[in-house]
């Protein structure tokens, strides 16, 4: 089981674009890299996730979705070190959330900053591996 580097990063606030790692803010996408990365896995290059980035901090929400989905693979159970995108708010906003021991989600919540919530006290969503 690797390192659970997650938790330094608990109570970060949220902002697009953070590096967890700085232990200022965190931003879902590079947390998401981080963890996936830590557990061995390849997701994809660091210029795919600055594109996405971009996209959220231009609100270009449908066209971060198309561009997520481009380098995932569907999976049917919550599988450890999965994905999920995540809707909030009234703008429609994406999110990240990564599948982490315990079958908790780890994702920054908008308002309340990076938390681990139960996936069984979540509404169903779809999870996905990212690919590179």
């Amino acid at each position: 089981m690797p390192d659970p580097i997650w938790l330094k990063w608990i109570g970060l606030p949220h902002q697009i674009g953070a590096d967890p790692n700085d232990g200022k803010a965190a931003c879902c996408l590079r947390m998401a890299v981080h963890v996936l990365r830590n557990a061995g896995r390849q997701p994809p290059e660091d210029a795919v996730i600055d594109r996405w980035v971009d996209l959220a901090r231009g609100e270009q929400w449908p066209l971060l979705e198309r561009a997520f989905l481009d380098h995932c693979v569907p999976t049917q159970a919550r599988d450890l070190w999965s994905v999920v995108l995540i809707t909030n708010g009234p703008r429609k906003a994406l999110g990240l959330g990564v599948v982490i021991p315990d079958d908790l989600l780890l994702f920054p919540h908008h308002r309340r900053g990076v938390m681990a919530a139960p996936l069984k006290l979540l509404r169903p969503l779809t999870h996905y591996n990212l690919r590179p």
